[in-house]
């Protein structure tokens, strides 16, 4: 997963994405925010609180070339196991928070295009065609 997602140049990547059945998806924002821990991979991940809401520009490697901005909460308390099956609650805020949200998204089957209004939805569909 993670050759994948340096290979395209993400932040993120959620199993589902490479056509893994599992509740899982790692994260790496080193380089772009200052974190302790470079790499995270989290499992059965859940979102229990959110608070906050602002609106960032995301992009998406299921869809290439298409950058959009999206409105989310700035503050979550996420639930979820490490790689070592060890469950954490932590509070996250900035990309990381937001990334967390993003690939929670594609767990669920829900893309950026699918959290825009319905005129930037269709004029990123006609772009697509």
């Amino acid at each position: 997963m993670f050759d994948t997602m340096y290979e395209e140049s993400g932040i993120g990547l959620a199993a589902n994405q490479i056509g893994v059945d599992l509740n899982l998806f790692i994260i790496d924002i080193s380089g772009i925010e200052e974190e302790t821990e470079s790499v995270h991979i989290f499992i059965n991940g859940e979102i229990m609180e959110s608070s906050g809401e602002s609106w960032f520009e995301e992009g998406c490697l299921s869809i290439p070339d298409v950058r959009l901005e999206v409105k989310r909460p700035e503050f979550i308390q996420f639930k979820y196991q490490d790689e070592n099956g060890t469950e954490h609650i932590e509070e996250m805020r900035g990309l990381l928070a937001r990334a967390i949200q993003h690939e929670i998204d594609h767990l669920k089957g829900v893309f950026i295009v699918d959290r825009v209004t319905k005129t930037v939805k269709m004029t990123v569909e006609n772009d697509l065609k």
